[in-house]
């Protein structure tokens, strides 16, 4: 029987203090409502970065089983995520098997559509509105970083997430990977509860495969996994994506910003929406290393129900309170970060602050008359101060004196 331990440290005492091993069900913790809540908000805790496309929902003819989450890896490939709450149960494999073969027969396509239907429900939630396919395609291509979306679900993988597995799936799994080479994980989320401090800890820990011998268990020079590997294709080529890539050479090389703060990422290609188009520059490193964390300029059409952005282009970087606590930002400097960015806002006529529940935005908006040298010249100029005040505030923010002040 596995033994997990966790200690809260006490420095000036030289003492460990044990840390209580629970159970989710002592707590009333869900396996629904809350587990999948968590792994769906934070899919890092996988281990490796996911992008979740579907949630609970039957997307099958014939049957009206669904999987609890699926998600797109960094590759493409699809990833069906089965949780357990405290025991996984003899036959966990089976059933998450099933649904990656369910899904091996979707095609691109129907994949764009499941993740247009997802990306729906959650604006739709929020009070925004629908999502088409282009969009729900252009969010794929930024989080793969590939050209194309036309290697994706090339392959299926499975993730196993349980406190306790039972012995007999960890005996399937082992087999299948060991003799199969079937990209199968098992992952233990363990909770803990410090009655002192009345906090609850989450641990994940791969067990199978076990780490650092992964490689061994695929074989990368095979056929199968070359083609899954694919080629990345041609990008999408217009006069908006043109005007996107002149912004992004010229922000690049440009001397005004430092070599620190320029985007080492961007979009493949202009992203189109029915109602804008958009491009984002984003980081490999650094406090903005996640896409969804990006700067962006998004150009709006006269279908805009919003008159304060129609026919604009709207340059502006959006920071959720969640994203920033993913990595690893104190909630003390997470507040410091929001009331800088607002200080930063109030003393600039060119950026506005905008608030709404724990996410906020800088901004600014210009009017769009075309994709002319002017506002080539304009977006570079915004795009170079934006980048540069959010810099100096995320420093100022992240430093000791920011942390102390709150």
């Amino acid at each position: 029987m596995r033994s997990s331990n966790l200690y809260r440290i006490h420095p000036e005492a030289k003492t460990l203090q044990s840390v209580r091993e629970v159970n989710f069900s002592d707590h009333s913790l869900r396996e629904r409502y809350d587990i999948q809540e968590w792994v769906e908000e934070t899919p890092s805790i996988l281990g490796e970065r996911l992008l979740i496309v579907a949630k609970e929902k039957s997307h099958f003819d014939g049957t009206n089983e669904r999987p609890d989450l699926v998600a797109i890896d960094e590759d493409g490939n699809i990833v069906v995520i089965e949780l357990k709450r405290d025991d996984s149960g003899a036959d966990v494999y089976w059933q998450a098997i099933k649904y990656a073969s369910y899904w091996s027969r979707f095609s691109v396509q129907d994949v764009l559509r499941v993740y247009a239907d997802y990306l729906t429900k959650h604006r739709q939630d929020e009070g925004g509105e629908e999502v088409d396919e282009e969009y729900a395609k252009q969010e794929i291509v930024d989080f793969i970083n590939q050209d194309t979306v036309e290697n994706v679900n090339k392959r299926q993988r499975v993730i196993l997430v349980s406190h306790r597995f039972a012995r007999e799936a960890i005996s399937a799994v082992d087999w299948l990977l060991e003799n199969y080479g079937l990209d199968i994980r098992c992952i233990e989320l363990i909770p803990y509860f410090d009655e002192d401090k009345a906090t609850f800890y989450l641990q994940s820990n791969m067990i199978l495969p076990v780490a650092g011998v992964d490689e061994y268990l695929i074989t990368p020079s095979s056929a199968k996994a070359a083609a899954a590997k694919g080629s990345r294709g041609s990008r999408n080529d217009d006069e908006v994506t043109q005007f996107f890539e002149r912004l992004r050479d010229a922000l690049v090389a440009g001397n005004n910003l430092d070599a620190s703060a320029r985007p080492t990422c961007f979009s493949r290609w202009a992203g189109s929406d029915h109602k804008f188009r958009y491009y984002h520059f984003w980081y490999r490193d650094g406090l903005w290393d996640n896409w969804q964390e990006s700067y962006r300029v998004w150009l709006y059409n006269h279908l805009e129900t919003n008159g304060h952005y129609q026919n604009r282009v709207r340059t502006f970087l959006h920071v959720q309170r969640k994203h920033l606590l993913q990595n690893g930002v104190t909630e003390k400097k997470a507040d410091a970060l929001t009331q800088t960015m607002r200080a930063v806002c109030e003393e600039s006529s060119d950026f506005n602050f905008v608030q709404k529940d724990d996410s906020f935005a800088v901004e600014a908006v210009l009017p769009f008359r075309g994709l002319d040298d002017a506002l080539h010249k304009k977006l570079q100029q915004t795009l170079t101060a934006l980048i540069s005040i959010t810099y100096t505030s995320v420093a100022s923010a992240m430093s000791s004196e920011a942390t102390n002040a709150t």
